[in-house]
């Protein structure tokens, strides 16, 4: 890993309005402190400057700059998971996450950019500490409500945009001077490109910046409503709008209960068939595909043909983002506003029917996609391989969302049937410890689960777990699968079980054993005709037996995991590519 170097940042698609006093605080702060964190309410803006900041200063960082977004992340354990993926390092083993993190930055010069950390500021905070007291030439910004509280921490709150003082509107042209007023100016011309600031609208869009207290995303949304609303009826309105619907706590920051306000009030002039698409596409996290949102916003108000058009409403009313990156284009909500949506979901009957839709899609999801990374022959080379390991990993919030859903009602099939496919995935991208433990809580939601899908999860977690060289539970896990296979009379699971069985046979010391068990499964599959099985088998006995004398293969394989220390087999954490492995 010596040419580690951090990944791309999020491409904006807008050039930042104003924001040079901010823009040159946060990088001049940023070299005199490793850890900065940006605060304010929720809508302020404090992401685009984040990312406007980090590709300023990326210059100063030889090893480049790493974004993390925290936001679709729920799980305080997935943090450093989330920090890894994006570094492109693999865990190991015998360490856990952060010390893996800090072995492979090490002394080289690199930001680390965390968004959104208010839901997740402890294990943020943590992973932020471990990180900095480690890497000597590391730096990390953070972007949060508050700050995260660590040793040496230096803070910037995010204002809004500037407004004029009073309530005097200045000409038009010393109003265009001021940040909230550019900014409405720039995100009305993207839906009415005739838009100009003038002496005729001045006091129209001055008041709708104050009323909106320069809150970027407020005046975004506010601004789309000009495809349909002069500035002087969007000011009318916004005036009628809060007084009806000021609401919150009375000590909450009126900056919140404005958002609020706009929220309701960008709701309220949607069209049903677009109220009902925007409240269900709530269930995503971290974004989805047009697919997804075909099968999942679905229902007897909204039709498939239609979801397309919906989401292009959706869009040009900037409630819901394009991203073109990558070359798949996926859809996403502003956290901001994915919370607002989800209340509206609570509110309806449509939340459970649409959070089952989910869960079903992204099962089919997993189903569909197993067999093309699996190795045989639905899988179609390096290069599409690679492609359906990135589809799985940018799934990774949904099925995350999906499979804590499943939990929470009780539904072991559903649970089942999306982390039971995805071990060849987490064995491929070495993201043992999750998808593991996803496949440790569906085998125990409850006792109803199928029979095939269980045997399948518990094959799956007792796999990883011996990658992960923790041998007790692998053989637990895996005797349960090979019960449940010889129960369905499953040659194939049968066979494929007691390779794995003899493998931990093998890494335990217990060389006859190992060897009697690849034998079974040699001779199962040979009568079942499982090809796949009869190769692994093969392979795996010819490296059943013992060590054999120093410096070979046998005695090098015997020794990779001894004291819980030595990766296991060298070659396969250095990157994202398939190497020597136990029996498949």
């Amino acid at each position: 890993m010596a040419s580690l170097m951090a990944g791309r940042l999020p491409v904006q698609l807008v050039p930042l309005v104003g924001r040079r006093r901010e823009l040159r605080d946060v990088v001049d702060t940023l070299s005199r402190s490793r850890l900065l964190t940006l605060t304010g309410p929720g809508g302020t803006g404090k992401t685009r400057l984040a990312l406007a900041a980090a590709d300023a200063a990326r210059a100063s960082y030889g090893h480049g700059v790493c974004w993390v977004e925290l936001a679709p992340i729920e799980d305080p354990a997935v943090v450093p998971l989330a920090v890894a993926s994006g570094l492109g390092v693999r865990e190991n083993p015998a360490q856990d996450v952060a010390e893996t993190i800090a072995e492979h930055v090490g002394e080289r010069s690199m930001l680390i950019v965390l968004d959104n950390c208010e839901h997740l500021a402890a294990p943020a905070a943590e992973l932020a500490q471990r990180l900095l007291g480690a890497c000597p030439a590391l730096s990390i910004l953070a972007t949060s409500r508050e700050a995260l509280g660590v040793d040496g921490e230096r803070q910037l709150p995010v204002p809004p945009l500037a407004l004029p003082q009073g309530d005097i509107t200045p000409a038009a042209s010393a109003l265009a001077e001021f940040d909230a007023v550019r900014f409405f100016e720039q995100r009305a011309q993207l839906v009415l490109p005739s838009f100009r600031l003038a002496d005729d609208n001045a006091v129209a869009v001055h008041q709708v910046c104050r009323r909106l207290d320069g809150l970027p995303l407020a005046i975004e949304l506010a601004a789309a409503r000009l495809r349909i609303l002069s500035a002087g009826q969007l000011a009318e309105r916004l005036d009628d709008i809060f007084t009806v619907l000021v609401g919150g706590a009375r000590t909450a920051p009126p900056r919140h209960q404005t958002l609020r306000a706009t929220l309701d009030w960008s709701h309220d002039l949607l069209a049903e068939d677009e109220r009902a698409v925007f409240r269900r596409l709530a269930v995503f996290a971290g974004g989805f595909t047009l697919a997804a949102a075909e099968e999942v916003t679905v229902s007897g108000d909204v039709r498939r043909v239609r979801v397309l058009d919906l989401l292009t409403r959706l869009a040009d009313k900037s409630l819901l983002r394009v991203d073109h990156a990558g070359g798949d284009v996926r859809y996403h909500l502003l956290a901001t506003v994915r919370d607002y949506a989800r209340e509206r979901l609570a509110a309806v009957s449509d939340k459970q029917p649409t959070r089952q839709a989910h869960l079903r899609y992204f099962a089919a999801f997993v189903e569909q996609i197993e067999p093309q990374i699996g190795g045989g022959s639905d899988a179609h080379g390096p290069v599409d391989m690679e492609r359906k390991l990135n589809r799985i990993e940018a799934e990774t919030p949904n099925l995350r969302a999906a499979l804590e859903f499943a939990r929470a009602s009780g539904d072991v099939r559903g649970a089942l049937r999306i982390a039971g496919p995805l071990e060849r995935y987490a064995y491929l991208r070495g993201q043992y410890s999750e998808v593991r433990r996803w496949m440790d809580s569906a085998v125990t939601i409850g006792p109803d689960a199928p029979a095939v899908l269980l045997a399948k999860a518990l094959l799956g977690s007792g796999r990883l777990a011996l990658l992960q060289c923790d041998y007790l539970a692998a053989a637990g896990r895996l005797d349960a699968a090979l019960l449940l296979y010889r129960e369905l009379d499953d040659a194939h699971g049968i066979a494929r079980t007691l390779q794995v069985l003899g493998s931990v046979a093998r890494e335990q010391g217990r060389y006859a054993r190992s060897l009697e068990l690849h034998a079974e499964s040699l001779a199962i599959a040979e009568a079942a005709g499982d090809q796949w099985a009869i190769a692994n088998a093969v392979r795996a006995g010819a490296v059943g037996g013992p060590p054999g004398p120093p410096g070979s293969r046998g005695a090098a394989r015997s020794a990779a995991c001894t004291g819980g220390l030595r990766r296991r087999f060298p070659g396969r954490h250095g990157g994202r590519r398939m190497g020597a492995g136990p029996a498949r």
